[in-house]
């Protein structure tokens, strides 16, 4: 079912307009990426399916926030360049590692475009006040990238 060997070869694939069933076989095939270069997710899936393959996009299990509380979760091989760290609302707080910040920045500025277009016909404007204290905030992160990007 893999089709490709390293996250590099789907990012041209990911960012495409996609029917149901070409989302659908994208999806399965980054599952049994995962499942290949994910050991904690690959424990974790392993358990919950009792040695089955999911069949659809619903079978495909999610790994609980606990795990990023108390886990790295990070493919093998790849370096951290950026962590992100919740803001611990529920008393403890998880952590996101971004192992390329380059990706992570097209992710979200593809799913405002494809939402609302492009991000220079808005003035991106934010009021965030508890947040701006949190240098590690993915949401600070995004709203600073977008503003630049817009007017």
């Amino acid at each position: 079912m893999l089709s490709f060997e390293n996250i590099e070869q789907v990012k041209g694939k990911i960012f495409n307009s996609l029917n149901d069933g070409e989302f659908e076989n994208l999806a399965l095939e980054l599952f049994y990426f995962q499942m290949k270069n994910n050991p904690i997710y690959a424990q974790y899936a392993s358990l919950i399916l009792k040695n089955k393959s999911p069949k659809n996009v619903y079978e495909i299990p999610f790994l609980p926030i606990d795990f990023f509380k108390k886990e790295n979760v990070l493919c093998k091989g790849k370096g951290v360049e950026k962590i992100f760290i919740s803001s611990g609302t529920t008393g403890e707080q998880s952590k996101h590692l971004v192992s390329d910040i380059s990706f992570y920045k097209e992710s979200f500025l593809k799913s405002f475009e494809l939402f609302y277009g492009n991000i220079s016909e808005y003035y991106m404007l934010s009021l965030l006040p508890n947040y701006r204290e949190r240098e590690n905030s993915s949401l600070i992160y995004m709203v600073d990238y977008l503003m630049k990007k817009s007017y």
